[in-house]
């Protein structure tokens, strides 16, 4: 009886927060869709935002954005398994399932606060898998460093086949940031003066207690980033990450297909649409709130699309994937992990 109660509690107050982080950012979109509507001279009440979404949803083809949620469930077993192989190596035997739920919970919490996610999924792993949790970390870095190698390798293809629209838009659009010499220096003391302190602590109290413990989980977090050197299977993780960033791709190229304003553009317009809504993502902004939408209308204003319908565009996929895919399966795999690691209990070689 207890027990139950205590998953009923647990079931509302993943729920409760689900529907908050849910309210926060549709409150947000729907502030910003205001704004831009009413700039291009319409009333007040021709800028809802439910009736714009609803509208553009009313007349798109709905296979094409079910294909697109089978793929961003393909990609993200591509990142447990791959994760998976990172963290194996130096840890024995880890359960797909609990790195697949931890990297939801991740997404999950990355709605909240940017990059918070990449913390919690290893801290998830680290309680299930009874690993430690600064080695864990360094596979997600590792992890994450992948990403980056992947996303610059779209880049540079982007780069080649949409050179052209990509120079034009940069030097019509691109900005450099004002950067005065006061913060320049600012920056190089600061870094000085922390580096400085870090050198004098370490040495000062080298042998104290606090200090060791820490030395022992930098070292347990470079051998988790490190872990990467010890892979058994490296054409699987070359594969999976390959995987992982294709179905990415095609998570863009074909909501296209759903909408009659996106139908004509190419699988290059895709590309670079998809690289301008990557570097969105990577922002600091909580699950790429803001930052993605306006990347992604900066890349379909290239191809003529208007504004309205870009951000239209850019929502749905947002709604569709960002919020509502990673908020449910979010709550789902907080409320599954427990479940399904009721009577697991991992056997390490080594007790961290």
């Amino acid at each position: 009886m207890k027990k139950s109660i205590s998953t009923l509690l647990r079931l509302l107050l993943f729920l409760s927060l689900g529907v908050f982080i849910f309210y926060f950012v549709y409150k947000e979109q729907a502030a910003q869709y205001m704004n831009f509507c009413l700039e291009q001279g319409n009333s007040a009440s021709e800028c809802s935002l439910v009736d714009k979404i609803i509208n553009d949803l009313r007349h798109a083809r709905p296979f094409w954005l079910v294909m697109t949620l089978v793929l961003y469930f393909i990609s993200n077993v591509s990142r447990a398994i791959r994760w998976k192989l990172l963290v194996e190596p130096d840890n024995g035997p880890v359960r797909v399932r609990n790195t697949f739920l931890a990297t939801m919970v991740g997404y999950f919490a990355n709605l909240a606060i940017p990059r918070f996610g990449e913390f919690v999924r290893a801290g998830v792993l680290s309680r299930y898998e009874k690993i430690g949790s600064a080695e864990v970390m360094g596979t997600v870095v590792t992890d994450r460093l992948l990403d980056v190698l992947c996303l610059l390798l779209m880049f540079g293809l982007g780069m080649i086949l949409a050179s052209g629209q990509i120079l034009d838009y940069l030097s019509t659009h691109a900005q450099l940031p004002n950067i005065s010499s006061f913060m320049i220096t600012g920056l190089i003391l600061g870094i000085l003066l922390v580096l400085g302190l870090t050198v004098y602590l370490g040495v000062r109290f080298k042998y104290h207690r606090i200090m060791q413990r820490l030395k022992a989980k930098v070292k347990s977090f470079v051998a988790g980033v490190m872990s990467i050197r010890n892979v058994k299977n490296y054409k699987l993780l070359v594969f999976h990450s390959l995987n992982i960033w294709l179905m990415y791709y095609l998570m863009t190229f074909l909501p296209f297909l759903s909408f009659d304003s996106t139908a004509h553009l190419t699988p290059v317009a895709g590309l670079l649409v998809f690289i301008f809504g990557g570097l969105g993502m990577v922002l600091p902004a909580p699950g790429g709130i803001g930052t993605y939408h306006a990347m992604v209308i900066a890349g379909l204003s290239i191809y003529g699309v208007s504004g309205p319908d870009a951000f239209s565009f850019a929502m749905i996929i947002f709604l569709v994937i960002n919020i509502c895919v990673n908020l449910v399966m979010g709550v789902v795999s907080l409320i599954a992990l427990p479940i399904v690691n009721t009577n697991y209990k991992p056997q390490r070689e080594h007790d961290h």
